[in-house]
């Protein structure tokens, strides 16, 4: 998994070096998730049941999930943020993608 990582960057001007920072997409989907977590009133503690193949029931909390989801590429974040603002544009329940994913991960 990637790391959450804050990249620097800056000018040179002669003796001095103006730093500026930008963050990556792993940043940016983690505020998101910590966010909709936030106002939807869930704890990063939560903890899903999900079946696995090989070892039966697995015990995921959903700081787990976010960690995937924050460390995943470019293209599966876009398609799981799509789907949690479809989701919470209906009033649906996000805790069913979270539970998808943890599923996913279980397997």
């Amino acid at each position: 998994m990637k790391k959450n990582r804050i990249l620097f960057a800056g000018e040179r001007k002669g003796r001095i070096f103006t730093p500026v920072i930008t963050t990556t997409n792993t940043t940016k989907m983690r505020n998101y998730l910590n966010t909709l977590l936030e106002e939807k009133g869930l704890s990063l503690d939560t903890v899903i049941e999900a079946e696995g193949k090989e070892w039966g029931v697995n015990y995921i909390p959903l700081a787990i999930v976010v960690d995937f989801l924050a460390s995943a590429d470019k293209k599966t974040q876009a398609t799981a943020k799509n789907n949690l603002v479809k989701i919470d544009f209906h009033n649906g329940d996000v805790m069913h993608f979270f539970k998808y994913v943890a599923n996913f991960l279980a397997k």
